[in-house]
């Protein structure tokens, strides 16, 4: 191996530290300015008064709290929030019940000409969304940057 590859294996495994550090700083402001739900995800609601995040915590993608969740945020955009943004980078389980809701949640925002989006870690199992297919269903992101892009537009 060439001093020139690895020079650029470095430049790469680098670039790859320093976004995967970005998202972890993005995503722990998040949480530490957010709201806790007592169904254990973190409410950030954004100064635009159409946004929500919701990040959801390790063990709480499951069927006992897919309800609760599911009124939550239909509840949110009852009160005029257009824009849902899920953040389950840490979640390595999501159950099917609370995949319904999520669905659920989704047709009502876009029934209000809003967007759901969900942000996932590409290193988790999380990212399983994608080749499952729900990546069809849902529009998915590997950062919360990512997922913001274009929503006040």
């Amino acid at each position: 191996m060439s001093f020139k590859s690895i020079k650029k294996e470095k430049l790469i495994d680098d670039s790859r530290n320093e976004s995967l550090n970005s998202v972890m700083q993005e995503r722990q402001q998040l949480i530490e300015k957010g709201v806790k739900h007592p169904s254990g995800f973190i409410i950030h609601d954004m100064d635009d008064r159409l946004t929500t995040i919701i990040t959801i915590l390790p063990g709480t993608a499951v069927n006992e709290k897919a309800i609760e969740f599911q009124e939550f945020v239909l509840d949110k955009i009852d009160r005029g929030r257009k824009n849902i943004i899920i953040e389950m980078a840490s979640c390595r389980i999501i159950e099917s019940t609370f995949l319904g809701a999520m669905v659920i949640a989704q047709r009502k925002v876009g029934g209000v000409d809003g967007h759901f989006r969900i942000v996932v870690d590409k290193n988790l199992e999380t990212s399983r969304l994608i080749f499952t297919d729900l990546d069809k269903i849902f529009k998915t992101y590997y950062s919360l940057s990512e997922a913001m892009y274009g929503l006040g537009e």
